[in-house]
């Protein structure tokens, strides 16, 4: 299973010891960028346009990434 930006693995160990992904959680900090996302691209920003505002804030992206469009 990959990551999506917004989530984090859970990573635990069974009673074998052995490692297992059991699921998501929110990652609060990411989800807020991308409810922002959402709410500039609904009041009619373009994706470029939010790309590079959080490319000039220092954002960082997806797997510590710039943003694109």
């Amino acid at each position: 299973m990959g990551l999506c930006y917004g989530y984090d693995a859970i990573k635990r160990n069974d009673a074998n010891g052995k490692p297992v992904q059991d699921g998501r959680r929110i990652n609060e900090a990411e989800a807020e960028i991308v409810r922002r996302i959402f709410r500039e691209f609904a009041s009619g920003r373009s994706p470029r346009s939010i790309a590079l505002g959080l490319n000039h804030e220092g954002v960082p992206g997806p797997f510590e990434s710039s943003w694109g469009d």
